[in-house]
């Protein structure tokens, strides 16, 4: 390398910044797979939690339970319970 001393040392300079950029680019990439795998495990859980008491429902009101038992045991809204007794 065919360099002055102040070139080899701008030279290394750069490539040491450029190293640093990889780094934290690629910390910036892992952060964020984390976070989406955490926020899409977070959406999948509560979508699991919401048709387990959907599915609860339907077989409280298949068996005949009473209006206010399936509200407090499902954990649903009035209107929600409704649309499951309506046929679609």
């Amino acid at each position: 390398m065919k360099m002055s001393e102040a070139e080899r040392r701008a030279f290394e300079r750069f490539m040491m910044n450029k190293a640093s950029e990889r780094g934290m680019l690629e910390s910036a990439k892992i952060e964020g797979l984390e976070a989406g795998e955490r926020i899409g495990h977070e959406k999948g859980l509560k979508e699991g939690m919401d048709q387990a008491r959907l599915e609860m429902a339907r077989a409280m009101l298949a068996k005949g339970e009473a209006f206010e038992k399936i509200k407090l045991y499902a954990q649903l809204s009035e209107q929600e319970i409704l649309k499951l007794q309506s046929p679609t």
